[in-house]
């Protein structure tokens, strides 16, 4: 698949303005915390919901692209640096919790919801 039908596909999956492909807002996404070893993705998507990641991920699969997750990129051993270009997958969008279970003390909650931000939430 070439890199322009990829980047339709990706803006029908996640909406235009959850696609970056920019070149200067694409250093953002070169490293993590670990700035040693810097590699630029070719796209990268902000994904709302796990339906439109599993999308992603699936249509980067049968493109044979590499995808990378990427929380908040404040990680420190390079994890979320894309190596080999593809699809850095960032879920900075996806910060909202879901379900409460006080009971039992569970918390279903997306994937960018930090600690505090489910304490404000458990607050009252």
């Amino acid at each position: 698949m070439d890199s322009a039908k990829l980047n339709a596909e990706l803006r029908r999956i996640v909406g235009d303005r959850a696609v970056v492909d920019d070149a200067a807002a694409l250093m953002t996404y070169e490293a993590d915390g670990c700035v040693m070893d810097l590699h630029a993705p070719n796209l990268v998507v902000l994904p709302n919901t796990t339906e439109q990641v599993a999308a992603v991920v699936q249509l980067a699969l049968r493109a044979g692209v590499p995808i990378v997750p990427r929380g908040a990129g404040t990680g420190l051993a390079g994890g979320a640096t894309p190596m080999q270009g593809g699809i850095v997958i960032a879920t900075t969008r996806m910060d909202k919790v879901l379900e409460v279970d006080t009971r039992n003390r569970r918390a279903r909650v997306q994937p960018s919801v930090i600690n505090w931000e489910l304490s404000q939430h458990l607050a009252p």
